[in-house]
């Protein structure tokens, strides 16, 4: 993870040198290890769901996301009089109509559920028996985080669906 030649990350403070060329650096604490892969797991699942499945339902409308203008930018001058003087700012139709679309597969693929390991949950997904509980208990926790944004979602004007745990994946399937 921190090899120059591979991936090279930065801000990997809980790694110790080892001194061996081969394997310049080990994890020798349990607790950074937990984080290290929480952390990954996070970035992969609920923070790709984040920002890979909102895009859709929050980018669909072309005026407000185009990604660039199609003209030179308003200055304080600018009038607008009409609907047509500010859609020709906006993406031609056929450029809007493949953003759409792109949007749309792009915010609609999802193989599975984030915490959900085996489409048939009598058979154990991790074949250590040790794991079982630990599974169980994210399962659990998932379950009322779930619970808990159903809950928050009757009281805000536009429910946020985004970072339910049956909404996302366990990790980024695109």
């Amino acid at each position: 993870m921190v090899s120059p030649k591979l991936a090279g990350f930065k801000g990997l403070d809980g790694l110790t040198a080892t001194g061996n060329s081969k394997q310049p650096y080990k994890i020798d604490s349990f607790d950074y290890l937990v984080e290290v892969i929480s952390h990954i797991i996070y970035i992969a699942g609920p923070q790709h769901a984040a920002v890979n499945y909102a895009q859709y339902p929050l980018m669909s409308f072309a005026p407000s996301v185009t990604g660039c203008l199609y003209q030179a930018p308003p200055g304080k001058d600018t009038t607008l009089n009409t609907a047509d003087d500010v859609l020709a700012w906006c993406p031609p139709l056929d450029i809007a109509l493949y953003t759409l679309t792109f949007e749309y597969l792009l915010s609609g693929v999802q193989y599975d559920v984030f915490g959900k390991y085996n489409e048939d949950p009598r058979i154990a997904y991790f074949k250590d028996e040790n794991v079982a509980e630990a599974v169980a208990d994210f399962q659990c926790e998932l379950a009322s985080i779930e619970i808990e944004i159903h809950k928050r979602n009757k009281i805000r004007a536009m429910p946020y669906t985004f970072q339910l745990p049956s909404m996302m994946p366990n990790s980024t399937s695109i």
